[in-house]
């Protein structure tokens, strides 16, 4: 039954739009690396000089740029009786000089499958089918005033932020460093306003549960919040009145309104862009009817409204093949497996353990599976009432009420029952 909620569930909604079982690999314009040689650290270090090459040129041509030469590219013939044939050499093409070349792909599925460690670059949108837009960076010729929010999108801008952030230059960010984020606008308007929680901000980025941020932790928390940012927005006020920044997340969530002026800031953004640089415009629109919808849903794993940044790492940074669950290589090429390895010899281990998180002995972690060891604050191993509010979960007190155990909190095999009532009653498939 468990096995069902992770496959079925997720097959329901829509997949990634990762090629699922496609070989990933970590390229740059001088060697590949492949996954089972990566490292958690590696996942967040993109080559900058091969990164300027390819966003020098048109995203949807990105596939030409001879930067991707090395990255082992499937080749077809592009003329004569061969035709769209697969081929290794020109001598698969009846010998014609150049015929050999590289199939089209798209820049999502370059960067994901052959530039893995880059996946913190770009800002997948989604739409359309087959083709999603990527949003990122490119040159600046002219007309620069008017794409003022480049540089904050360009991830080879992130090593330089964490410096300045990283003031004892001890590696990692203490609560002191953090809240630096939050003097400028619009995080402290944010926070002035009731609409988001510092503390709250912290705990979350805080991924594998050390009490401190590292780099790819600030990365994956920049990745998420950046389109906030750009768009000089965030969340709309509660329909109550209340303070989003004491509900559920701390107000560190993407909403429906979020999610609509983003793709709409974005493809402005893309437009100049590509404007500036005499590129075609046909490269990006903005949403069709159903396709923002569409992206919404697919960034909320759990069908509560809200896009938490739990949720945006686990589906942009660990589920690496889109299939909807984390398996054991892509847990030890995620910052959880940090968690693991921090807590080594400590009560703390069997907690983060891929077995603690895999519930149903599938073999791979979905996202309701990781979202009861991300919401255990105290770390104590069970989830309490305040941990479930908090933690996003429904707010109608009767489901945790009936799934809690007699001391009146939900450990392991109680959130397994309750996984089995989440799939099976509270989501809305439409």
């Amino acid at each position: 039954r468990m096995r069902c909620h992770g496959r079925l569930f997720l097959a329901c909604v829509g997949l990634s739009a990762v090629a699922m079982g496609a070989a990933m690999t970590c390229c740059d314009d001088t060697s590949c690396t492949a996954s089972s040689s990566l490292t958690p650290k590696k996942m967040f270090q993109c080559t900058p000089s091969s990164w300027t090459q390819l966003t020098n040129t048109y995203p949807p041509s990105w596939y030409q740029n001879s930067v991707v030469t090395n990255f082992g590219l499937p080749k077809q013939c592009s003329r004569g009786s061969g035709a769209y044939l697969n081929c290794t050499t020109d001598a698969d093409c009846n010998g014609i000089t150049g015929a050999c070349v590289p199939k089209v792909i798209t820049p999502q599925k370059l960067v994901n499958n052959y530039m893995a460690c880059c996946r913190h670059c770009v800002w997948d949108m989604q739409f359309p089918m087959g083709s999603p837009i990527q949003v990122t960076i490119g040159p600046l010729r002219s007309s620069a005033t008017e794409l003022f929010m480049i540089p904050q999108m360009n991830c080879l801008n992130f090593p330089s932020d964490w410096t300045s952030l990283d003031v004892n230059a001890d590696n990692v960010l203490d609560r002191t460093e953090f809240n630096a984020l939050f003097t400028t606008l619009p995080n402290r308007e944010l926070v002035s306003l009731g609409y988001l929680n510092a503390s709250s901000v912290r705990q979350a980025t805080d991924l594998n549960r050390d009490g401190a941020i590292s780099y790819e932790e600030y990365v994956a928390f920049r990745h998420f919040w950046t389109p906030v940012l750009i768009s000089n927005s965030g969340p709309s006020p509660s329909s109550d009145g209340t303070d989003i920044a004491l509900g559920p997340l701390g107000g560190l969530f993407w909403d429906e309104d979020m999610v609509s002026v983003w793709v709409t800031t974005a493809n402005n953004i893309l437009l100049r862009l590509y404007i500036v640089n005499g590129w075609k415009s046909a490269g990006t629109r903005e949403p069709l009817d159903g396709e923002e919808t569409d992206f919404r849903k697919n960034a909320d794993l759990d069908g509560s409204g809200r896009i938490s940044l739990e949720e945006h790492y686990f589906r942009t940074f660990a589920d690496l093949d889109g299939s909807g669950e984390v398996d054991r290589n892509e847990f030890r090429l995620s910052l959880y497996s940090d968690s693991v390895r921090l807590s080594s010899g400590t009560s703390l281990f069997a907690r983060y353990s891929f077995a603690a998180h895999d519930l149903d002995n599938s073999g791979g972690i979905s996202y309701l599976e990781r979202k009861r060891i991300s919401a255990d604050l105290d770390m104590d191993g069970v989830l309490n009432q305040t941990e479930w509010y908090l933690g996003d979960f429904p707010s109608d007190g009767q489901v945790f009420s009936q799934h809690a155990n007699a001391a009146g909190v939900i450990g392991a095999a109680e959130y397994a029952n309750y996984l089995i009532y989440d799939f099976c009653t509270l989501y809305r498939w439409q």
